[in-house]
């Protein structure tokens, strides 16, 4: 049994490094679109690219565009051209927007997860105001600090800033498979200054969206 086991970690270990960098392919030849005011803006292979805030953007319009990202599962990337220590980590952009890759997740629902790292106090009244809703944790810092992280980009001194959100869709994924894309992503660009690169995961279930 020994000899066996270490077969099949040493093949899943191969699979895995294997999809980190098909993902890395991918995330190097995705072609995102611009930024846009008026609505996310769509590209081939499930690539979604919004505005969320610009200098002086209420709450209400942030919410707005925040309603507007995709629900489903996939990984993310959080851009802004507010000062961030070490925001150059990451080579990823979008061309012609100035702005720097700060962090890149993934999740089940990437709609609320953005909620929860950008417009903190209203995703966490949101959970609050319906039942069983079960808010998720380890929001996004911009500098390390105690605390579970989050931050409102429409408060001081956030608001002055812009902020952008670039989606990679990945319907019917799994968590694993999803921390694999984001090794792929830093394989492709760097790990962005405010993101911790995933560790190896078990393969398992990958045709079972979690």
């Amino acid at each position: 049994m020994k000899d066996l086991m270490g077969e099949f970690i040493e093949r899943q270990s191969a699979l895995a490094t294997e999809i980190e960098n098909r993902f890395a392919e991918y995330f190097r030849a995705a072609v995102v679109p611009p930024f846009g005011d008026n609505g996310p803006v769509r590209a081939g292979y499930g690539i979604v690219s919004r505005l969320l805030a610009s200098p002086g953007c209420s709450a209400e319009a942030v919410a707005k565009r925040i309603a507007q990202l995709p629900s489903g599962q996939g990984v993310y990337v959080i851009m802004t051209d507010y000062a961030v220590p070490g925001a150059g980590a990451s080579s990823f952009g979008v061309p012609g927007s100035g702005l720097k890759a700060i962090y890149r997740g993934h999740s089940s629902n990437i709609r609320e997860r953005v909620m929860g790292h950008v417009t903190h106090g209203a995703y966490m009244a949101m959970c609050a105001s319906k039942k069983d809703k079960k808010p998720w944790s380890a929001f996004f810092k911009i500098e390390d600090a105690p605390g579970d992280g989050g931050l409102d980009i429409t408060s001081a001194p956030y608001n002055g800033a812009t902020w952008a959100i670039v989606a990679f869709e990945m319907k019917d994924s799994t968590r694993p498979l999803r921390e694999l894309a984001e090794n792929g992503f830093s394989g492709a660009f760097g790990t962005p200054a405010r993101s911790v690169k995933e560790p190896n995961t078990p393969l398992a279930n990958f045709a079972v969206a979690a």
